[in-house]
């Protein structure tokens, strides 16, 4: 039995909660944090209202240490990235097309080390020797006309995503529940992230106006300065918030997902009607249109997996369950049209664009059909809800061998080209 069940079971027992909060406290919290629907119980009602006390009272004691190292690794970051200006010989588009996701993950998992308390040695050195090993293939890689080296640098983030959440659960990659407080965090992060964005461009542009008004041109220094070094910033100050208000980000992204899943099925449809009847011989051909259905695809994962922490999981015949299950039933004739367009293609040869696009949209297909299969049988069954976030986490070592093999093989199976 799961953690999650474990609590909800020990809802009626005040010794048992107690147990279960010594002896998985992170999970305990994050349980807590991220449910609503047991609000009736009184016991729920006091543990909700301890743990917001000692979180609040946490906040004032990470406060000053945490602040020293996020400016510490933000500072080292912003210098990684001006090294093209320290070196001439750098050419600036292909260090940051080789480093700069090296460079901002680097810093996040860094601050994760700190954050969880890893100061193993093992651990670190480990690390280190792992990165710096990645850091010198990357900048190896020949670019130039390479479409397979291409693809391995837009799949490193990927990679540097997988390290971070290794070190963000504390290597207990192999506990679920990790996994999908992991995910979670990442959807969070991402809505901290864009309001951070959101409010920094504004910043941006009301300060060079601002100068520009009384006759000061600062727009080169703003970009050079302080766009470099509040963007090497960004990612870790999006953790650190996170950390200290947890409540924001953790109550937006399931809210955010319920709201437009709806949307999305409606969009979809449509979309799906107007592509098969649109009569347009270009759906097998046009690699745009084929890069558009795999954004929708992996759009819809998000939606269903954030959405489903807000789906009532008490009540039977939920409409938000037919939803999520109507949207992934679509997703999947939306990828059966992208595999089809992919297959059509391969006639004329494989290509490092066509493998991987292939190899995506078949991993896709399979990890659809599985959530459906599920999601259908939540219908039913509510109670077997949980199941359908534990078969998105278990999927991620599939998504994972895959990124490896597009990173580290496929370079070499088509001989850099």
């Amino acid at each position: 039995m799961n953690i999650n069940q474990q609590i909800i079971d020990g809802l009626h027992s005040p010794e048992e909660l107690e147990k279960l909060y010594r002896e998985h406290k992170k999970e305990f919290c994050d349980f807590f944090n991220s449910n609503t629907e047991y609000s009736d119980s009184e016991l729920f009602k006091f543990w909700k209202v301890r743990l917001a006390a000692e979180t609040s009272h946490s906040r004032h004691k990470v406060l000053k240490s945490d602040i020293i190292f996020v400016i510490l690794v933000s500072v080292f970051s912003g210098l990684l990235l001006k090294l093209p200006d320290f070196f001439a010989q750098l050419d600036r588009n292909s260090f940051y097309l080789r480093n700069l996701s090296l460079i901002l993950f680097n810093a996040l998992i860094y601050y994760a080390f700190w954050q969880n308390k890893l100061f193993a040695k093992r651990e670190l050195v480990g690390y280190t020797i792992s990165i710096a090993a990645l850091a010198v293939y990357v900048n190896l890689l020949p670019v130039t006309k390479s479409d397979s080296v291409q693809l391995a640098l837009l799949h490193l983030p990927v990679l540097l995503w997988y390290l971070f959440g290794w070190v963000m659960v504390s290597f207990e990659w192999k506990n679920l529940n990790q996994r999908m407080n992991y995910i979670r965090f990442s959807g969070e992060f991402l809505v901290m992230t864009g309001l951070i964005m959101i409010g920094g461009g504004l910043l941006t542009a009301i300060s060079i106006n601002m100068f520009s008004a009384i006759g000061m041109n600062i727009e080169n220094f703003w970009m050079e300065y302080v766009v470099i070094f509040g963007g090497a910033a960004l990612p870790v100050v999006s953790v650190f918030l996170i950390n200290i208000y947890p409540d924001i980000t953790g109550k937006i992204t399931p809210v955010l997902a319920r709201i437009f899943s709806p949307l999305a099925m409606i969009t979809l449809a449509v979309y799906l009607v107007f592509l098969l009847l649109s009569g347009n011989s270009n759906i097998m051909k046009d690699r745009n249109l084929l890069i558009i259905l795999n954004i929708i695809l992996f759009a819809v994962l998000v939606l269903v997996l954030f959405s489903i922490s807000e789906i009532d999981k008490s009540k039977k015949k939920n409409a938000g369950v037919f939803v999520l299950f109507l949207l992934t039933l679509l997703a999947i004739l939306v990828d059966v049209v992208a595999i089809t367009a992919i297959i059509s293609r391969l006639f004329n040869g494989f290509t490092p664009n066509r493998t991987v696009v292939l190899g995506f949209n078949v991993l896709i297909f399979i990890n659809l059909i599985i959530l459906l299969r599920k999601l259908f049988r939540s219908f039913f069954h509510p109670e077997t809800l949980e199941e359908v976030e534990l078969s998105i986490a278990r999927y991620l070592n599939v998504y994972f061998l895959w990124t490896l093999i597009v990173v580290f093989v496929l370079p070499v199976l088509f001989s850099f080209r």
